[in-house]
């Protein structure tokens, strides 16, 4: 077992209600569920572009075990790692600091598994980290498109905060508002 993204990933206090409007999940859940999704690509990539070719190296049958498997793949000496990177990921805008903390203690993967994301991608902590803060700023987005139109229809606000931060805290700042989990827990009440 090992320990990975213990320094983690902070965010500042609008992100988080960003997440918190439109998640479920908490943040550390979505990017432990990211986590899952991107070593679930590494080892099906794996086995399916270099299964045939293992079993013309090995003399011995092949492990089912994608714990024993994995490893043998990659150990191959001509195995070649993919080197993936993410494209067409965006950061989020921001008016304030990350200063809060949503990745304590990191993340448990198997040695085997992070065999497999090192073959597969070029940093997957980076990736990580990356699909973290393309979530933040889509969700951003999100919120600044739901809310913008509202408060211009709304005649007890005479102006629009330019920045999307201070639209966030504008909006959140409402007694009417509600994120989604508190909607959710009114739904199942």
């Amino acid at each position: 077992m090992k320990n990975i993204c213990a320094s983690g990933f902070k965010l500042s206090i609008q992100d988080k209600k960003a997440l918190e409007h439109y998640l479920v999940v908490s943040p550390k859940q979505w990017a432990q569920d990211a986590l899952a999704g991107m070593l679930n690509k590494a080892v099906k990539t794996i086995i399916k572009d270099w299964l045939e070719t293992y079993k013309l190296y090995t003399p011995l049958d092949v492990p089912s075990n994608p714990a024993l498997l994995i490893p043998a793949i990659v150990a191959m000496p001509n195995f070649k790692p993919y080197n993936r990177k993410w494209k067409g990921l965006i950061k989020a805008s921001r008016k304030n600091q990350k200063d809060q903390e949503i990745w304590e203690g990191g993340f448990n993967i198997e040695d085997w598994q992070e065999t497999a994301l090192n073959a597969f991608y070029s940093d997957y902590r980076q990736d990580l980290y990356n699909l973290m803060e393309n979530k933040i700023a889509c969700r951003k987005e999100a919120f600044k498109h739901e809310f913008e139109q509202q408060l211009m229809r709304d005649p007890t606000h005479p102006s629009i905060p330019k920045h999307v931060d201070d639209l966030i805290d504008v909006v959140t700042a409402q007694s009417t508002y509600k994120n989604r989990a508190q909607k959710e827990a009114e739904i199942s009440i």
